[in-house]
C-alpha cells in the first residue's frame, strides 16, 4: 500500500514547485501568522507572506523565539497568535 502512495506523493511534491496552489486569490478569512525574532530569515518571510494573503491578516514577531516558539514560550505564543484570532472571530474586530 505504501508503494502505491509513492507516485501520488511524488506528483504532489512536484506540483508545489510549479507555483502557488491557489493562484493569486486572496483568502477571505482573518489570519495571524508569526515568527520568532531568532527564526531563520525564510521563516520570517513566510510569516509575512501568509499574513499578506488576507486583507484581514496580521503578522507578529515573537520575542526571543526560534522556530519552535510554541514550545519555548507557550504563554507568549498564546497571547500573540492564538488569543488575537479567537478574539477576532468572536468580536468581529482585532483587539489591541
Amino acid at each position: 500500500a505504501r508503494r502505491a502512495e509513492g507516485g501520488a506523493l511524488r506528483d504532489e511534491t512536484m506540483s508545489l514547485r510549479s507555483g502557488c496552489p491557489w493562484g493569486d486569490r486572496r483568502l477571505a478569512c482573518p489570519i495571524v501568522s508569526g515568527a520568532g525574532d531568532r527564526s531563520r530569515d525564510d521563516f520570517r518571510r513566510s510569516a509575512e507572506v501568509v499574513s499578506s494573503l488576507s486583507d484581514d491578516g496580521r503578522q507578529v514577531t515573537l520575542l526571543n523565539a526560534h522556530h519552535n516558539a510554541h514550545s519555548a514560550d507557550p504563554q507568549q505564543f498564546y497571547e500573540k497568535l492564538v488569543k488575537p484570532i479567537i478574539d477576532r472571530i468572536e468580536t468581529g474586530s482585532w483587539s489591541g
